[in-house]
This record gives structure tokens, sequence and C-alpha cells, in this order.
């Protein structure tokens, strides 16, 4: 993940070193970290999750657990691979852009086993409308819909239809803009990208914005209903500006 604004006008990085533990895995640069809340982690920053609170910010290295190993709260504190610190840019107010990823513990089913706008969900989201507004890409069929209406838990409308059958795919779900307001709008984080399935739990971001890259345009363009319905595309790369709702220093 990058931060592409600061909405608090500080286009600066500030930076702090904390304690970090990994749970004895790497954690890439430019991952999201939170406070941790079990005894072993108080005072140091994990990788941020889909229940993710009291984020601290971005980090800004690679945490290399071969070589730095993890904060351990019981142990010789004298060894330097029992205290690692690392730096974490703790702005909050940024917004920050992360690439969508495929959501592998969600799937779609075009409902007449064809082409359709009546999409079955694998998984049940609690609520109806969390998804509307939002785009689905099969990089099966290489559809790219808009999501028109979410109006039962179980299934969606597409304002057009697929080209062929989805059949049970795993999309890369887009959120809409200002995703964040109801209740189940989450994103997951992972690693350096972000999932949407539309189940989350935890409103911790808000999205401002949503972008397609593709190949023939090496761009970052907005993402439209009026152009980005009813096309196809191979491989193209999705990303989302969000600022975080639960973070440590702003969520008062």
């Amino acid at each position: 993940m990058k931060v592409v604004q600061d909405l608090g006008n500080n286009q600066y990085e500030i930076l702090r070193s904390f304690l970090i533990y990994g749970g004895a895995a790497d954690i890439t640069r430019g991952s999201l970290v939170m406070e941790g809340a079990a005894a072993e982690t108080l005072g140091a920053v994990i990788p941020a999750t889909s229940a993710a609170a009291n984020v601290v910010g971005l980090l800004t290295q690679l945490h290399d657990y071969s070589v730095a190993g993890d904060w351990t709260y019981n142990g010789t504190l004298t060894t330097a691979t029992n205290r690692p610190e690392a730096e974490v840019d703790i702005r909050p107010f940024a917004v920050i852009r992360a690439e969508m990823k495929v959501c592998a513990s969600q799937t779609c089913d075009a409902d007449n086993g064809g082409a359709d706008t009546a999409i079955s969900l694998g998984t049940t989201c609690a609520g109806g409308d969390v998804l509307g507004g939002s785009y689905v890409y099969d990089s099966v069929t290489g559809d790219i819909r808009f999501v028109e209406d979410h109006s039962a838990a179980g299934d969606f409308t597409l304002n057009t239809a697929t080209s062929a059958d989805w059949d049970t795919i795993s999309p890369v779900i887009v959120p809409q803009r200002l995703y964040g307001s109801l209740t189940y709008q989450g994103i997951t984080p992972s690693a350096t990208q972000m999932i949407c399935e539309g189940n989350e739990t935890v409103l911790w971001a808000k999205t401002l914005d949503h972008y397609i890259v593709r190949d023939e345009e090496k761009a970052y363009t907005r993402l439209n209903p009026g152009i980005h319905d009813n096309i196809s595309a191979t491989n193209p790369r999705f990303f989302v500006d969000f600022v975080i709702l639960d973070h440590a220093f702003n969520n008062y």
C-alpha cells in the first residue's frame, strides 16, 4: 500500500518506531499495522486483520522475522531478536491506496446457468445493499459489471448481463465510493492488498475513490458505471483509495 494524499495537509511521513510482532512471519513493507491487544503484544504493533481496530499506520520497512525476530514480552530482553522495532507512518488522516485482490472466500454464480443479470453469492452477506454500486470482475470471462442492486443478502443484480455463465467464480469485488457507511461494509487487509467480500463486520475504513488500470492504458482511470459497465478486460488491476476510521490517533 502507499499513501497518496493527506487530508491533514501534512505531506511528510510522520515516523515513529514501535516494538513489532509478526507471529513468526514476515510483515511486508507497506502493510497496515494495528495495536496489539493480547497480553504478549501490548505496546507493540501487529499486522492488521479483518477485525482491525486502532490501526497505527503503514509499515515503512520489511519486518524480516528470520533476521529481526519478534517482540517477546517474557523473553530475555537483552537479546536483539526478542525486542525488534520498526518504523510506522502514523498519519491519522492519510488517504491510502491499495490494490484489490481476488476474494477467494466469496463466489458468484449466474442464477440461470448462462448469461444473466441475477447473481447468487456463495457467502451470504448479513444484509442487503452492502454491494450495491460496486463493481465485479470475473477473470474467466473477463467481464466487468456494475452492481445495480443488492436487495437481498444472498444475491445481487447486475446492470448488464454477463457475457457467459458465471459458474461459482471467485471475483474481484471493487467497493463503491463511500463504502464503509453501512454495517458489514468492511475491507479485509491482505499483506499490501485488500479484499472486499461483502460480509466484513468491522467498519474501520471508508473508500474515497476506485480505479482500474489496464495494460493498454498503463494509467489509473476512475471507475464510472457509464464507461466501465459491460466491458471486458484481460488482467486488469483495481485500486481503492480509503481513509482509516479506526485509527489509533484519531479514533476518539
